[in-house]
């Protein structure tokens, strides 16, 4: 009779918490046979009485082993060991989450916040306060878990030509900040509203930046649908044009052409965002994180709109992502792209007595997050 597998965990985020805590002892005492012999002496048991977990079982608690199955008596031989180390399974959840803002703090890293500037009457600069309210609500979630993180803010301006574009894109200052064992890097738009976002996201997932390559765009998770009509809608393995659309959702397509609609696409489904049209509708974006080499966090709050960028702010706070290296070999490598799409209900502000005031109403997670590998 085959052997039946236990069910596994779905939610990459959420593991054991003894599994953490044990990884910690084991390297401090350098192997499994060492760990096993703390916790028989922590139970006071005799040299002829046989250990409570032996090193195999130690090691699959550790490696997250699907199959792994713990006794009342092996649960109560770990209390014993952990209670007078402070970790003991009294007082700790049995499985704990990583908070995505907590990740950022944990990383022990300066943030620096990127975001799109644009020229006004050539002498000044102008910043979206869509974008502004994103970097506050990011700022505020991130110090609620530590007050000594080093907060930065840099601007990048958005050009107008593609050869621009690309030109900032592969010499832009801002660059250095990519680097390996740069701070924490927060960009707070889409590629329509600030040129990092589209060439943290090609490195993200592995692609050139400003390049529509129709093999390597099928590949991605979603995709950004732009009425052509827009400023600063460049080719990008994360867009899909109307003609794109076609093929997938002829309907959409055809009010994206006609009626100035936008769109996000995500593995067949297009959800139509028609802001530009309308005062009171439904927006879309994503949110993607990855950890780095060298330990700095990534976030790209990509929005169709600026509206859409901001619900993702506010949803990143509740957003469980596995972004901690779970041993010190995987510190120098980056985890895999995690990407959430998220919806804002976008409606007039009725309090403001002048002007068409947007507020965001609502907001959710409408898929994900999703871990992305390149197949």
């Amino acid at each position: 009779m085959a052997k039946q597998s236990h069910p596994t965990l779905t939610d990459p985020s959420t593991e054991l918490h003894i599994a953490s805590v044990l990884a910690a002892h084991h390297r401090e005492k350098k192997s499994f046979v060492a760990l096993a012999k703390a916790i028989h002496e922590a139970n006071h048991l005799g040299e002829k009485d046989k250990q409570p977990l032996d090193r195999r079982k130690l090691k699959k608690i550790v490696d997250g082993d699907p199959d792994l199955v713990l006794s009342m008596a092996e649960l109560h031989a770990l209390d014993r060991y952990l209670e007078p180390l402070g970790d003991g399974l009294a007082y700790n959840s049995f499985f704990k989450r990583s908070n995505a803002l907590q990740t950022v703090a944990a990383a022990n890293k300066p943030v620096t916040f990127l975001l799109g500037s644009k020229s006004v009457d050539g002498s000044r600069l102008s910043l979206d306060h869509w974008d502004v309210n994103a970097f506050a609500e990011i700022q505020r979630g991130v110090s609620r878990f530590s007050r000594d993180i080093r907060f930065d803010i840099r601007d990048v301006p958005l050009h107008e030509e593609l050869k621009e574009a690309r030109k900032s894109a592969a010499k832009g200052k801002w660059l250095t900040l990519l680097r390996n064992g740069g701070p924490s890097l927060v960009c707070l738009g889409s590629s329509r509203a600030t040129h990092v976002a589209e060439v943290m996201l090609a490195k993200m997932f592995g692609t050139k930046p400003f390049v529509d390559d129709p093999a390597l765009k099928a590949k991605l998770p979603f995709h950004f649908v732009w009425n052509s009509k827009l400023k600063h809608v460049f080719p990008s393995a994360f867009r899909y044009t109307a003609e794109d659309l076609e093929a997938i959702d002829p309907s959409a397509s055809k009010i994206v052409q006609s009626k100035g609609a936008s769109a996000l696409e995500m593995g067949g489904t297009v959800h139509l965002d028609r802001l530009k049209q309308r005062n009171t509708t439904e927006s879309y974006g994503v949110c993607v994180a990855q950890r780095r080499p060298g330990g700095q966090i990534w976030f790209v709050l990509a929005g169709v709109t600026g509206p859409s960028t901001y619900a993702a702010a506010l949803l990143a706070s509740s957003l469980a992502l596995p972004l901690r290296p779970k041993d010190p070999d995987s510190r120098d490598r980056s985890s895999l792209p995690y990407w959430t799409a998220v919806r804002a209900i976008v409606q007039i502000d009725s309090s403001q007595t002048s002007g068409n005031f947007l507020t965001v109403a609502n907001k959710e997670i409408i898929s994900g997050p999703h871990a992305w590998k390149a197949s």
